[in-house]
């Protein structure tokens, strides 16, 4: 099953701006925001039932002055 990148984005950007939003070569899935207006853990509630199932190991998260990154691995 791939990952339903329309439906997450429609989610992410309700507290933000998807500057990016896929998967590379299917050997990780990258996720940058803009002015993400909320914390980690709700980003992660969003996030995780989109792309946990195909790639389901996170590298890093970073939220910094609203821009937040994070890589998840097969």
């Amino acid at each position: 099953m791939a990952v339903d990148r329309q439906a997450l984005v429609n989610e992410l950007e309700q507290h933000g701006t998807v500057v990016f939003c896929d998967s590379h070569l299917d050997m990780y899935y990258l996720i940058v925001m803009e002015n993400w207006d909320t914390d980690i853990p709700t980003f992660d509630s969003i996030a995780d039932k989109y792309v946990l199932q195909d790639f389901p190991n996170q590298g890093i998260i970073t939220l910094e002055n609203g821009v937040l990154k994070t890589q998840y691995n097969p």
